[in-house]
């Protein structure tokens, strides 16, 4: 017994409706942790380590076998989005000290504790607009015990610092 109310007569227009179920699907895997700055770009890791263009989308260090030992960064103006970053990266230079004017961190996005953590210093433009490159002094704050592979996806957020106060004046005797 389907129908509900009266049957209908010949000729009479009718709308059905079907549905169907099933069992529910499998769960998808869980996505990418979400960036937690507007200062986090999207890049794709190079083992390359000479001092040039790392290409568009693309960062690396002057040493790959010990990354947490790198003591230069070559960033590419442009992220993997395409996103030209060529103002922003040459801002950097207008914080903290020549030697000390930013923190950056390179993450693993998909497994945050892989990491390498480095105060910037030394902001060099090596080549402008979209297609150029920017190199940058590092020295080691923390890092995690791993390396990244050749073009593994990695996020980098930048924490700028800023200048040195004035010192305050001498308390009474």
């Amino acid at each position: 017994n389907y129908l509900t109310g009266s049957l209908p007569s010949n000729a009479q227009e009718l709308t059905v409706f079907f549905t169907k179920t099933g069992t529910q699907g499998l769960q998808g895997n869980q996505g990418l942790s979400g960036r937690n700055a507007e200062t986090t770009y999207v890049y794709t890791f190079s083992s390359a380590t000479g001092s040039s263009n790392p290409g568009s989308g693309r960062l690396r260090f002057d040493n790959f076998s010990t990354q947490s030992s790198a003591t230069e960064l070559y960033i590419a103006n442009t992220d993997s989005g395409g996103t030209d970053l060529s103002d922003f990266l040459a801002d950097i230079e207008n914080y903290g000290i020549l030697e000390r004017q930013a923190l950056v961190k390179i993450v693993d996005p998909v497994d945050a504790s892989q990491y390498h953590l480095f105060v910037v210093g030394n902001t060099q433009l090596q080549t402008g607009g979209a297609t150029g490159w920017f190199s940058f002094d590092i020295t080691q704050f923390y890092a995690s015990s791993g390396n990244f592979s050749n073009n593994d996806t990695v996020f980098i957020s930048f924490s700028f610092i800023g200048p040195q106060g004035v010192q305050g004046a001498t308390g009474s005797t």
